[in-house]
């Protein structure tokens, strides 16, 4: 088959000028194949030089080209089809965008490559205003980068060992995010990390923050944070900084270093007659009650959790009643917003060595008055002691029996 070379001078539609400004590679496609098509299928070439070419004939030949050009491999009558919008498709008769590329086989569908050592390899993506770079940057061992090209700055990397970089260009951890980390969702879109997951809590609009342990099944809210930075172990209403259901234990100290006080004054001297008023007692928690309060709880934090009363023992205990504490030692209970009262036994500790060492001294003036009450007598005693009584003894003469010893009278 001979290719003859024709000057061609032709007005092209404006679909085709829009489809030709995409690249030089489907333009020099376009001509070449016009060429081809009019000397090989017609024997002489349709454009007559100097003349003019409609929008319509130029359709009609585009369109016999898609459907007449054969190789020794079979057709390639979608190797390169604009159509009357201006998109291209490649693959495809009926493209849906500016470029469209379509594989019947599933494979590659495009490859981008340079051929210069330690050169970079972009896709460039435009908006006004924004321009992103999506490719392989040659300096940097091929990482995989989106580079936004507006503000110069690396938005994400892969490395090729598998880490992913927000922010940096050289993650290495799996996840390095250089910034701060914003994660959107309800308590069903859970951060997962080993046998423990994060996750928040947004129960009724109320803000928290939940730690879920694993054993054999997650075990939710094992720790809270409410909204106020409030602490919650085991339970999802805590009402102090630290919050516990259940029993605690542990071996911290509490600060009481006489240079982080002030105020420092001995305890009354009743103490031990106010000591006297309180009462130990045995006890057993009322469920029902214990529900009913955390109920109100939880309620005035909107939340819809059922109250968690299980940390409360169910065996009998010993301790004291706080209305009672409160009436002789008010500094020692605090009642919260609902009403319900907490003792300090810490500070029970010392109210108690205060009594017990008052106690003492009473016992001391006591021993004392009971040792001077005791030795004038005991020196009386001394002074008038009786010489002892000898024991009777009894001698038999004849046919009687006779007593003989010291006489009473």
């Amino acid at each position: 088959m001979q290719i003859k070379v024709y000057t061609i001078n032709v007005k092209l539609p404006g679909w085709l000028r829009r489809t030709l400004v995409i690249g030089v590679v489907p333009a020099v496609i376009l001509g070449i194949c016009a060429v081809v098509y009019a000397t090989a299928v017609t024997g002489q070439p349709d454009f007559v030089a100097g003349t003019s070419l409609s929008a319509s004939s130029l359709n009609a030949h585009l369109g016999a080209l898609q459907t007449q050009i054969d190789t020794a491999n079979g057709k390639l009558a979608t190797a390169l089809v604009p159509d009357s919008n201006g998109n291209v498709g490649i693959g495809t008769t009926s493209p849906s965008n500016s470029l469209h590329v379509k594989r019947p086989d599933g494979n590659v569908l495009a490859q981008f490559e340079t051929a210069l050592g330690g050169g970079n390899a972009w896709v460039q993506m435009t908006i006004p205003g924004r321009s992103y770079l999506v490719g392989t940057r040659g300096d940097e061992n091929g990482n995989f980068t989106v580079f936004d090209n507006t503000a110069l700055a690396d938005r994400l990397s892969i490395s090729v060992s598998g880490n992913v970089g927000i922010g940096t260009s050289n993650p290495s951890f799996p996840l390095h995010v250089n910034g701060a980390v914003f994660i959107e969702g309800d308590n069903t879109v859970p951060l997962t990390i080993g046998g423990a997951r994060l996750r928040s809590n947004g129960l009724g609009g109320f803000r928290g923050l939940s730690i879920d342990t694993y054993n054999g099944g997650f075990l939710n809210d094992r720790v809270f944070i409410d909204g106020n930075g409030s602490v919650g172990i085991k339970t999802t209403s805590p009402q102090y900084a630290l919050d516990v259901t259940g029993t605690i234990r542990g071996d911290n100290v509490t600060p009481s270093d006489r240079s982080l006080k002030k105020n420092i004054e001995p305890l009354p001297a009743d103490t031990l007659g106010r000591v006297c008023k309180i009462s130990g007692v045995s006890f057993e928690w009322d469920r029902q009650k214990l529900k009913e309060s955390l109920a109100r709880e939880s309620s005035s934090q909107a939340s819809t959790k059922v109250p968690e009363v299980d940390g409360f023992p169910r065996t009998p205990q010993i301790g004291l009643i706080a209305q009672d504490v409160e009436k002789v030692f008010p500094s020692l209970v605090e009642t919260d917003t609902k009403g319900v009262k907490s003792i300090h036994y810490m500070g029970v500790t010392a109210v108690l060595l205060e009594a017990v060492k008052t106690q003492q001294r009473q016992i001391e003036e006591l021993k004392a008055r009971v040792r001077a009450l005791e030795e004038p007598r005991s020196a009386a005693r001394a002074a008038h002691v009786r010489p002892a009584r000898q024991p009777s003894r009894s001698h038999t003469v004849g046919s009687e029996r006779l007593l003989t010893g010291t006489s009473g009278a």
